[in-house]
């Protein structure tokens, strides 16, 4: 199976070279990465059929600006996800929001700017999709997050957060 795609890769099939290239990149990569990684026009990239990528390649957004990146990333960003926002549930279980896509970057080691940017909004609408987590007041939560408050309470909540806000504190 190594020789067979050693040969593929080294007989200049332009899907099996981005793939090869997509597989060794540490964020999401967009055609113009590619094209300059690979020494290709981006043209030539453009031209490349998201189906003749191989399997393990996911590809995000539309198809005139695609973010490319291996399964095992996304699983891997996935998890990160889920797992940041599991966390941010435990320390904070009276709140109904969550996270910012903003906040969900540095955990995921995202860099403001770069390509891994639109990839996380992409991937976290294909989790609201999935219907892992959903959108509640600009912020990310898990879809089974759940806060049952009292009228009450509810006010008494907002009162204390409306304070620690114009503190400073939050």
């Amino acid at each position: 199976a190594v020789t067979a795609a050693l040969a593929e890769l080294s007989s200049g099939h332009l899907p099996q070279l981005l793939a090869a290239e997509i597989r060794k990149q540490h964020q999401p990569v967009d055609r113009a990465r590619l094209a300059e990684l690979l020494n290709v026009a981006e043209e030539d990239i453009a031209t490349v059929a998201a189906g003749s990528l191989p399997e393990d390649i996911v590809t995000l957004g539309p198809p005139a600006r695609p973010v490319f990146l291996s399964r095992t990333m996304r699983e891997r960003l996935v998890a990160g996800i889920l797992a940041a926002l599991e966390r941010h549930h435990r320390e904070n279980p009276l709140s109904e929001r969550g996270r910012t896509a903003e906040e969900l970057m540095g955990p995921l080691g995202i860099e403001r700017g770069s390509t891994g940017e639109p990839a996380l909004r992409l991937l976290l609408e294909a989790l609201e999709h999935e219907q892992r987590i959903k959108a509640v007041a600009h912020t990310w939560t898990l879809f089974s997050h759940r806060v049952e408050l009292s009228g009450d309470r509810r006010r008494q909540s907002a009162f204390v957060e409306g304070f620690l806000a114009r503190q400073g504190m939050t």
